[in-house]
């Protein structure tokens, strides 16, 4: 996925942003699943700012795509799989437990 000359730039800034948001607000739970929020967040922020197709469905396909992380599509695929599998809160409850790849 392409992006413009500023966006990684801004991409770090918003994820920095994030990142002490949710440390503030979930201090409880590990460093760890703190960052991964974070990813996250930003993540589905890329997604609702971008047009997309899927009959307005969002899958995780979608989210791994936008990763503000380092690393290959599918070591953000597998990133945002391991998140899922966590055991540090109940996953069931999570809106993306049941999304499809």
């Amino acid at each position: 996925m392409s992006r413009p000359a500023g966006g990684e730039a801004a991409d770090h800034a918003l994820l920095a942003v994030v990142d002490a948001a949710v440390a503030r607000t979930f201090a409880p739970l590990r460093r760890t699943v703190q960052k991964n929020l974070a990813v996250l967040t930003v993540a589905f922020f890329r997604v609702l700012a971008a047009a997309r197709s899927g009959q307005g469905r969002l899958s995780l396909g979608t989210l791994f795509r936008v990763l503000p992380t380092e690393g290959t599509a599918h070591a953000r695929e597998k990133r945002l799989h391991r998140f899922r599998k966590t055991s540090c809160y109940p996953c069931s409850r999570t809106p993306w437990t049941n999304m499809s790849s």
